[in-house]
């Protein structure tokens, strides 16, 4: 009897089934306005001139130079991961960089990867929204670093992540704000 039973148990516990509960990624467009529709400008239906205002801020600025862009956010753990530090979004001369604090740490993941994006939650995909900025290594997930943005301006809003892209698993963000 004994030797019938084992593998009855056997077949039934082999029947494991996977199910991704993680909610499905936004389609890239979401929340976009329509390529077909007109462009508004508030500034200008209101009659405000162009020339020396800041349209986010309302406030002069040098024609010439670039606004001086700084926002700053910590780190939080996402998805039973732990995360520390903080991360600043700075404008450069040469355009934006990302700078991790001394005390940055991110749990180590395979393939994790430093994203900045619009959305507040990347899911289980990356789109166009998401600018990959770095790929890091074992070496990378702990302290200060620097990392060049290939943006010209971060995105409004912004948040950081670190991200485990063969898995697509958030690990840590930064929800990034005007310091």
């Amino acid at each position: 009897m004994r030797l019938l039973l084992l593998p009855c148990l056997a077949l039934v516990g082999c029947d494991a089934i996977y199910t991704d509960l993680r909610p499905d990624s936004p389609p890239v467009d979401a929340g976009l306005a329509s390529a077909d529709a007109a462009p508004t400008d508030a500034f200008a239906d209101a009659g405000v001139a162009d020339a020396g205002l800041d349209r986010d801020a309302g406030r002069e600025t040098d024609a010439g130079a670039p606004s001086a862009i700084t926002l700053v956010g910590a780190f939080e753990g996402r998805g039973g991961y732990d995360a520390a530090g903080t991360a600043t979004l700075q404008s450069t001369d040469t355009g934006l960089e990302l700078v991790f604090s001394e005390d940055f740490a991110s749990a180590a993941v395979p393939g994790p990867v430093v994203v900045v994006t619009p959305r507040s939650a990347i899911g289980t995909s990356l789109t166009a929204a998401d600018t990959v900025v770095a790929r890091l290594d074992s070496g990378s997930i702990r302290g200060a670093n620097r990392f060049d943005v290939e943006l010209a301006e971060p995105p409004s809003p912004a948040y950081v992540f670190i991200y485990c892209e063969p898995f697509g698993v958030e690990t840590a963000r930064a929800v990034m704000e005007p310091r």
